[in-house]
């Protein structure tokens, strides 16, 4: 080959080719990205025709099942067999040398690891231990070296090089089980040198002993990163919160085909009584004429697989419709109208809709599955009244209805009911956007009929609650769709470009008793002028102030938040394809994905100042905190990366949650994690669950994830010791200070997000019942089990079932943490709840 007729030059090796095709075939082999993957087997190659052939290896014994099959290719051969041409096997000592009684070895230049015969057994028992860990060991590090190899190539110090080495090679042993029989030794021939190109491993090899004497400790004290991916994912699979696999005999009503609850047992009673019986009473009350409806509207449905034992009687039902109200009184967000609503003109799937919202969430096992029926009986009436009555795509309590079916479907804790109602909320949106909700009418035909007589007003209000109840069930719509968007990692619907809906009235009209009271509150609050629009809110939070008694400040906060989130999403989305992303590509588009996460960390902590002076809020807090938690960290990486997608994909997402580990992001991500678990224990009781509770557990999930990543045994001054942490979080010896992740914000938390200095932790409320203030993050056992109490403490003593999505939620993280293999002492006894799966 003349290198003066050649114009395609290698830049690494100087090779030359006359085409440009074969020098690009070249310089894949020299980046080793392996792209082409066997799908049968886990080898990987740089070209494509040596995967095609690699194939058809294959499929030769497939198509030929009665010839002459084909033997797998040996990784590598002993020193015997190749001088012999003879045969090896990847068991060692191969057959052949066995037969021949002779040593078998491997070359030096391989991976040092010598194998002797049957004569010398003994002394092959002593050592074959420690080999087996030193050769598992060094190929991890290889292939951590290869995967952080372009990254290294960017810097020109030799020293930073070799703690970028270390550091990657302190998460090795997440690979120790994985088979790397196929592994190319040669690529280790090859590195990146300190200018870019390639040199001998010699260099490297040195720098990394540099960093890493001690190979064996490490790897012995790697006992969380070498964990079994099969045992987490064995733990998603027993949670029917993620677990549901489709069956033909299934049916909607499989496991909960009969309404057999009556009139209830006497604890039954006085549970629900009790729950009813706090917050605002409603005027409204369902009596056995509603109850017939209720029953009529049952019936009629003619399902099959269903039969109905005992039909509640109206008490029971009346009380669910109560205790539904003091939730709906109790959210930011409420869209039934409490003091025009009337039982008895309301339409039954609105008011089954109701029934199954309050009875999901009573802490009563019976109750609780009676409201799961009741869904599945609400979901198959709306589509049958939408069928045989177009109109009621326009009706507000048919939409109403809808949504109440969305909701409950979404936080059942079952993963078919969820799954269901995530992929039935873009008809209901596209209703809502149909009937005008996302937009702004006019309100002066309401100033008009103020100074009529009390008949009118009367019929003024009423049309007032209608149009309000319809903005705020689109703003709740928009709520509820990014919540399911955070928490079970799917696109957003709804745009919050198109929140073009005036802001909603403050509560004191929402909530008024009467015309008259309703009429004073909103000659206050009307002045006039025109009023701001929701999606100028979102654009700058601040011009509240202009506005402040004219709206409700803490919905319209509570909106703009989730607005962040959506944008949120979007950038994850563009990290994750940066990821996947050549290396030329990363560095043109990461810094603009890193000045977009700087905005958004900047408009998030303006907000949470607007709240904390204006509209503080348990809800509200814990959501900012959540948010900033999400910006900062690949969520979706992390719950795959604990199992919850199979081993394979945990496996495929290791790199990727590693060099998160190892990033800045990750000290700011944890820091919102505590936080967030610090203003879970803030909720009222029982007020943690559906999007919260799932939340909680993200949060946990990342701090798990942080403390597998840091892979080491807490040192002394990590010890838990109830007396040696002082009013500053710093312990006896000043050398060392202990980050409370979980407390208030201060300079240690500061220069621990900037600068990583100190020891992150968390601290164990009172009702954990564990000995010691500081739970350092070198126990990933621990962490689960205060997230799981951080749940479990939420609930009342006197509650006997926790709501299907908390108990399902608080046994998968103590699953979670028992997959490790250890336990921590204290640890509370195991709340889980499977529930029905259909």
């Amino acid at each position: 080959m003349s290198h003066q007729s050649d114009k395609h030059v290698c830049l690494v090796c100087s090779k030359s080719y006359e085409r440009p095709d074969h020098l690009r075939r070249h310089v894949q082999s020299h980046q080793n990205h392996r792209q082409f993957r066997c799908r049968l087997c886990p080898k990987g190659f740089n070209r494509a025709d040596l995967l095609q052939r690699h194939e058809s290896a294959h499929t030769r014994d497939v198509d030929r099942p009665h010839g002459p099959r084909r033997t797998d290719r040996t990784s590598q051969a002993c020193n015997a067999c190749v001088r012999a041409k003879a045969k090896c096997s990847d068991l060692k000592p191969c057959i052949r040398c066995q037969a021949k009684c002779i040593e078998c070895r491997l070359s030096d230049s391989s991976l040092g690891l010598t194998y002797l015969n049957a004569r010398s057994q003994d002394r092959q028992s002593r050592s074959s231990e420690a080999n087996q860990e030193f050769r598992s060991l060094y190929q991890q590090e290889v292939m951590m070296l290869n995967e952080g190899r372009e990254r290294i190539a960017n810097d020109t110090n030799i020293e930073a090089q070799s703690a970028i080495i270390g550091d990657i090679c302190t998460f090795s042993s997440m690979f120790e089980d994985v088979d790397f029989s196929w592994f190319d030794s040669g690529l280790l021939d090859l590195t990146v040198g300190t200018s870019g190109n390639m040199t001998s491993c010699d260099t490297r090899v040195t720098a990394h002993d540099k960093t890493n004497d001690n190979a064996d400790s490490t790897l012995t004290n790697n006992r969380y990163l070498g964990s079994l991916f099969r045992s987490r994912s064995e733990a998603y699979q027993r949670c029917a919160w993620t677990s549901w696999h489709p069956s033909r005999f299934q049916h909607s009503f499989h496991g909960q085909d009969v309404i057999n609850l009556g009139a209830g047992n006497s604890r039954e009673r006085t549970t629900l009584l009790m729950k009813a019986s706090t917050g605002r009473r409603m005027g409204s009350t369902l009596d056995d004429a509603c109850r017939d409806h209720l029953l009529v509207l049952v019936t009629a449905m003619k399902i099959s697989h269903f039969s109905i034992h005992s039909f509640p009687p109206a008490e029971l039902l009346n009380d669910l419709v109560r205790f539904f109200f003091v939730q709906e009184s109790a959210s930011l967000v409420p869209s039934i109208h409490p003091s025009t609503f009337s039982c008895f003109h309301a339409r039954p799937e609105l008011l089954l809709g109701i029934i199954a919202a309050g009875a999901v969430i009573v802490p009563e096992r019976r109750i609780q599955v009676t409201g799961l029926v009741m869904h599945e009986i609400l979901r198959a009436a709306m589509a049958q009244l939408y069928e045989s009555d177009n109109s009621t795509t326009r009706d507000l309590q048919a939409l109403q209805a809808y949504l109440r079916a969305l909701e409950v479907g979404a936080w059942s804790g079952l993963k078919r009911k969820t799954e269901i109602a995530c992929s039935f909320m873009q008809p209901g949106y596209t209703m809502l956007f149909q009937a005008g909700a996302f937009s702004s009418p006019s309100e002066q035909e309401l100033a008009g009929g103020l100074d009529q007589g009390t008949q009118k007003l009367d019929t003024v209000w009423k049309s007032w609650a209608m149009r309000e109840s319809l903005k705020r069930l689109a703003i709740r719509a928009f709520i509820h769709d990014s919540q399911v968007s955070m928490a079970y990692f799917q696109a957003p619907t709804i745009s919050y470009a198109e929140l073009n809906m005036a802001v909603p009235y403050p509560p004191s009209l929402w909530f008024a008793e009467g015309s008259k009271e309703w009429r004073q509150d909103f000659l206050l609050c009307n002045s006039g002028s025109r009023r701001l629009l929701l999606t100028e809110v979102l654009a700058d939070v601040t011009v509240l102030e202009t506005c402040s008694g004219e709206a409700d400040l803490q919905l319209c906060c509570f909106a703009a938040i989730h607005a962040l989130a959506n944008q949120v999403w979007d950038l994850q989305q563009q990290f994750a394809l940066l990821f996947a992303a050549p290396e030329a590509k990363r560095r043109r588009t990461d810094s603009w994905c890193m000045s977009r996460q700087r905005d958004l960390y900047h408009d998030l902590m303006t907000i949470r100042m607007y709240c904390e002076r204006h509209v503080a809020h348990h809800e509200i807090s814990f959501l900012l905190e959540y948010v900033m938690m999400t910006l900062h960290t690949p969520m979706a990486y992390m719950q795959r990366f604990a199992g919850k997608e199979g081993e394979s994909e945990a496996r495929r997402v290791a790199p990727v949650v590693s060099e998160w580990g190892q990033s800045s992001a990750a000290r700011v991500a944890i820091w919102h994690a505590g936080q967030v678990l610090r203003r879970a224990r803030e909720f009222p009781p029982t007020a943690l669950q559906n999007f919260y509770a799932v939340a909680t557990y993200h949060a946990a999930l990342v701090l798990w994830t942080y403390s597998i990543l840091g892979n080491r045994s807490p040192t002394q001054a990590e010890i838990v010791i109830s007396d040696g942490i002082n009013r500053n979080g710093s312990t006896d010896n000043s050398s060392m200070t202990l980050v409370m992740l979980d407390g208030e914000e201060n300079d240690d938390a500061r220069a621990f997000c900037i600068l990583g200095h100190g020891t992150p932790g968390l601290s164990h409320p009172a009702y954990t019942g564990v000995k010691g203030t500081f739970c350092t993050l070198a126990d990933p056992v621990l962490i689960m089990q205060l997230a799981a109490d951080t749940l479990r403490g939420n609930l009342l003593s006197t509650d006997h079932a926790p709501p299907l999505l908390v108990g399902n939620l608080i046994g998968l993280m103590e699953d979670l943490g028992s997959s490790l293999g250890h336990s921590s002492p204290g640890r509370s006894s195991r709340t889980s709840t499977t529930g029905s799966t259909g």
